[in-house]
């Protein structure tokens, strides 16, 4: 009988070490709820939590503790962090305003004319994208660039958000039309592009990598049920499909390369109301994430929000019935090939050169360090800051729309790009034709 209830044992032992991944409860600040939005590379996790007196207050987790990151206003979230562990979020202080948190400090981002702005994205140069009032209090997409607020319009109608930012300031979203359907966009060349639908009427674009692949949601045709997509940088979208016995789905993250999405899909329900859990889609594959969790943990996983390149997944889902911040983490560990560092300061020629719409910079770092990265007119004034601040070892992007700090379209001529690492500087020269 003992060496059948140790084989047993054993038995339970592998079965349980055998789940793909373990689950990690994030806590709270004090109250019984958290939910958890973006995680960056070195796994930290940014969200909003309710405090002990009842308030909802943004967080920062990391490396096992939730730090409240003391904002003003009776609400505050956290939505996304770069690598270099800036957030960007909102917060309600008499009105909702958009934020940039650089450890120590916030700064308000303003808005396009109206209170009224919330962030939901930034990009590893700090640079933010959300939604803001215009004058005649419309929400329009904006960019900013890191001093101003730039409005990126609408494909038509008078709404649209940005609800994704990658490296070379793509912002990702969905706007309205004319005839009141909304789709998904992505920027190109300042503008706006319509990524359609899977048949239906409606689309909506959640986030965008640095290779410009965007995932999101799109109805099907007839509209009775909408899918998961992604769209790879040209064509048409691809239909990432459901769960089993589910009609919706809906991508919310994905990694550096696309391999892996993120989101939220329906399963059956005992009742009238959705039930959605969290999916992984990989290999052509949607898993519910419920399914590679240990059994007995007690988690109901029900969204999933962000995914990072060595396999982290963050999410909120239901401990014990309490609505809590997961994080899981891979059992195996992810082989992910780390960027070669440079051996020297470098900053590749521009192209396209001579360009009409927009250039696009690469620029290697031997070492981490403060950087600018500023383009400069035929006379050595500044135009437009494309980076500030601290950044890590390794290969960088930039893209510059040819606009200026201001938001102003700049005139034909002679450009130069200057590159400063500490005490090191690179410059290359560009034209702009009009």
């Amino acid at each position: 009988m003992r060496s059948l209830l140790l084989s047993s044992a054993l038995l339970f032992v592998s079965q349980a070490s055998a789940a793909p991944y373990t689950v990690v409860d994030l806590g709270t600040l004090g109250g019984a709820t958290s939910q958890a939005h973006g995680i960056n590379a070195q796994g930290w996790v940014v969200g909003e939590s309710q405090t002990a007196a009842g308030a909802t207050h943004a967080f920062r987790w990391r490396d096992g503790s939730m730090t409240d990151l003391g904002l003003n206003g009776s609400i505050a979230i956290g939505r996304a962090v770069n690598d270099l562990g800036q957030i960007g979020g909102y917060y309600y202080s008499s009105s909702y305003e958009a934020f940039r948190w650089s450890g120590t400090s916030e700064q308000d981002l303003g808005d396009l004319g109206a209170r009224y702005a919330a962030a939901y994205a930034i990009n590893g140069s700090g640079h933010v994208a959300g939604s803001s009032y215009t004058k005649d209090f419309r929400e329009h997409a904006f960019l900013f660039g890191g001093h101003t607020m730039t409005d990126l319009g609408t494909l038509g109608g008078e709404y649209s958000t940005a609800r994704g930012l990658n490296d070379g300031d793509q912002a990702a979203g969905f706007a309205y039309l004319a005839n009141g359907s909304f789709h998904a966009f992505v920027t190109e060349n300042g503008q706006m592009r319509d990524l359609g639908t899977l048949g239906g009427d409606n689309s909506a674009a959640h986030a965008i990598n640095n290779a410009g692949q965007v995932v999101g949601q799109a109805y099907l045709t007839g509209n009775a049920s909408a899918h998961a997509f992604l769209w790879g940088g040209s064509g048409s979208l691809v239909d990432l499909g459901a769960l089993p016995g589910g009609t919706y789905s809906e991508a919310h993250a994905l990694d550096s390369n696309g391999q892996r999405i993120v989101g939220a899909a329906t399963v059956p329900s005992t009742n009238d109301y959705l039930a959605y859990h969290a999916f992984l889609w990989q290999a052509g594959t949607m898993r519910d994430l419920n399914d590679d969790i240990p059994a007995g943990s007690g988690w109901v996983l029900e969204d999933a929000a962000g995914v990072n390149d060595a396999g982290q997944i963050v999410g909120t889902g239901t401990r014990n019935g309490a609505r809590r911040a997961f994080l899981l983490r891979p059992t195996s560990p992810i082989g992910i090939p780390m960027p070669e560092i440079p051996r020297t300061l470098t900053l590749s020629p521009v192209a396209p050169n001579p360009t009409r719409d927009a250039t696009v910079l690469s620029y290697g770092l031997p070492r981490d360090g403060q950087v600018s990265l500023v383009v400069l007119d035929a006379s050595g004034r500044s135009v437009r800051t494309l980076a500030s601040g601290p950044l890590p070892a390794g290969p960088h992007t930039a893209r510059w729309d040819l606009k200026s700090d201001a938001g102003r379209t700049v005139g034909s001529g002679v450009y130069f790009i200057q590159l400063a690492l500490d005490d090191e500087t690179r410059t290359v020269r560009t034209i702009v034709e009009r």
